[in-house]
């Protein structure tokens, strides 16, 4: 009677040693989360940059890239129309900031087919275009000249598949910080 108390409790203390060993495992290892419908890992870099926190890493199907840990991200939401992935994040301050990318497929390869890029393009009294290289592709980026506050969406199109990049806040005063965050974020993306 006593030989199956002590192998209940032998194997109650190795539960108890291995759920520990595991769970310790888990608060030191790297960040992992997903925020799209598709498998996606996340990494946190040790790199810093221009007082945005370490970098996070994000590797999905379509892509990879990078954003500020200062962001945390949002739940994911369903996605529509010719949408194949979306990563939402938001810096949680006074007045909060959205960093929103979405990757989308475009029939016939046809930059127009880009919903939010048309949008754009075809209100230029809203909208105000620029263009930058990035990892030598080209970049157009449209700011909302009607926002109080910061407001651009970088566009960048491969093949069929374009990615919107954007960033928002209604807070104006740290615009330089803003401009950065989103460079570091365009600078870092890399299509699979």
């Amino acid at each position: 009677m006593k030989r199956p108390r002590l192998i209940i409790s032998g194997v109650i203390v190795l539960a108890l040693i291995v759920g520990g060993v595991l769970w310790l495992h888990a608060v030191d290892s790297p960040v992992s989360a997903t925020n799209v419908s598709e498998s996606t890992s996340v990494v946190t870099a040790e790199k810093a940059s221009n007082n945005m926190g370490k970098m996070v890493s994000v590797s999905g199907s379509y892509a990879q890239f990078s954003y500020p840990s200062l962001f945390t991200p949002l739940p994911p939401q369903s996605l529509s129309g010719n949408v194949v992935a979306s990563y939402g994040y938001e810096r949680r301050t006074q007045i909060p900031w959205q960093l929103n990318i979405t990757i989308n497929f475009l029939a016939a390869d046809e930059v127009g087919n880009d919903s939010a890029y048309n949008a754009a393009i075809h209100n230029p009294t809203r909208y105000s275009s620029s263009s930058e290289m990035a990892n030598g592709s080209t970049v157009t980026v449209m700011t909302d000249t009607t926002s109080d506050g910061y407001d651009k969406v970088a566009f960048l199109f491969r093949g069929s598949y374009s990615v919107d990049i954007s960033l928002n806040s209604n807070d104006a005063s740290d615009a330089a910080q803003q401009q950065a965050i989103l460079n570091e974020v365009i600078q870092s993306w890399r299509w699979k």
